[in-house]
Formats: C-alpha cells, structure tokens, sequence
C-alpha cells in the first residue's frame, strides 16, 4: 500500500488496542485513502483456546511476527511496542515463543522440523531488519 503512494498505512493488533484506536483515527482523518492491516488471530481455524487470543496477537508483536509501524506519505515509523524491541533487541523473542502457542503449527516442533524454525526465525529476521532499514532512511 505504502508503493501505491496510500496517504496512510499502517499495522495493527488487537492486543494493542490504544494503538489500534489511535491508527483507526488517523486512518480517518487522512485526506485520502488509508489502509489499516489488523491482527486478529483465529481460535478455531489456528486450534488454540481462546482465552489465549490477547496474549498470541501479543506474541506475534514480540516475536516480530507482525510488527507495529506506520507510513504517513511515506515515511515510515514504528510503534510504541516496536520501538522497544527495536531499541532492546533482547526483548524480541524468539519465533517459537508464537508458533507453539498455536495446533497448526504442531508439525514444526518434531524431531525432524528444526531446519524449518530455523528458516522461518531468518525469514522473520529479515523481514524485521528491512522494516527497519525503511525507518531510518
């Protein structure tokens, strides 16, 4: 959204509802379209119990899964949350924090499936180090 020049872009997560409220609001107050991207994670399609849904949208913020940033015209920024595991990198936890949380992923913790948390903790690396190579252009 953000290369299609969208006045306004940002992330989101329900465990982060000032956050959400507040990027809700710029969002529309925007002169323009904005995109807004909220997770929300799903009990029954990712097989957890569901008093557990605040604290796995959580895990997926701290694990950098799904990090909190904006873009207003352009310029990215993150949010509070992010800010700090940026400035901390010892409060990002690892991938496997969020993944076990979660049955779908159940097939990626045997004996055989170690090379594939390992590719998906680079990947999230990665995609993490370029978000913030973005923010401090």
């Amino acid at each position: 959204m953000v290369a299609h020049e969208i006045p306004y872009t940002a992330t989101a997560s329900i465990a982060y509802w000032q956050d959400l409220m507040s990027k809700a609001r710029k969002g529309l107050e925007v002169d323009g379209p904005a995109f807004l991207h909220v997770f929300a994670p799903c009990p029954r399609g990712w097989r957890y119990e569901t008093d557990k849904t605040i604290e796995i949208a959580r895990l997926a913020t701290e694990t950098c899964v799904f990090p909190l940033w904006e873009a207003i015209e352009g310029e990215y920024s993150l949010s509070p949350y992010s800010k700090i595991v940026a400035m901390k990198p010892e409060r990002k936890k690892p991938v496997t924090d969020y993944l076990k949380t979660q049955r779908r992923f159940g097939h990626l913790f045997k004996e055989d499936a170690e090379h594939m948390l390992q590719n998906i903790q680079k990947i999230v690396d990665k995609r993490w180090d370029r978000l913030l190579r973005r923010i401090r252009k």
